[in-house]
């Protein structure tokens, strides 16, 4: 059977390092010195200074954006180190029982695969799937899936989410 994936953490932000995205501002702030620099005039000082007023603050959001790149403790880093520890398991099948997530009540979407129950809702952050129906998500009852999922007391022992966090999600080629 032939899979298409939907869905997986070590893609969506689970990887652990420096993308160019998070040196943009760093980027920016030394274009805006050397243009500055590079002028001249009488308002000389006044453009340098509202220049390295702008800079440091361009700075400062590549600092903190680096160093939330490099955390080795946001949840989905957790999940890949989890997956990477031999923790994933595996379930296979048609989505049976699916009851959609509602945004407003709070109420998280949940279903079974081959026996193993899965609930999510886009408010409670695990690094795993949660994109629910209600907001043109994929899964419904019938959709033949396959689905790697680790045990969420595994990865977060101390939260109050008790389920199995989806770490990838394949949606069969040829399901309904």
């Amino acid at each position: 059977m032939n899979y298409s994936t939907i869905f997986e953490v070590t893609s969506s932000g689970g990887s652990v390092g420096v993308s160019l995205g998070d040196l943009a501002p760093a980027i920016v702030a030394i274009a805006i010195i050397i243009g500055v620099v590079g002028r001249r005039g009488s308002a000389d000082r006044r453009w340098l200074s509202l220049a390295l007023l702008f800079a440091g603050a361009l700075a400062l959001m590549t600092v903190s954006s680096v160093s939330s790149s490099l955390r080795k403790d946001t949840p989905a880093a957790m999940l890949v180190a989890a997956i990477q520890a031999g923790k994933g398991q595996i379930a296979e099948g048609l989505v049976e029982r699916f009851v959609g997530g509602d945004l407003l009540s709070k109420r998280p979407e949940s279903f079974v695969v081959d026996g193993v129950a899965f609930s999510y809702a886009e408010g409670i952050e695990t690094g795993g799937f949660n994109l629910t129906a209600e907001r043109s998500g994929p899964v419904h009852e019938g959709l033949r899936v396959r689905i790697e999922y680790v045990r969420s007391a595994d990865v977060f022992p101390s939260s109050p989410f008790l389920g199995n966090v989806i770490t990838r999600l394949e949606i069969a080629a040829e399901s309904p």
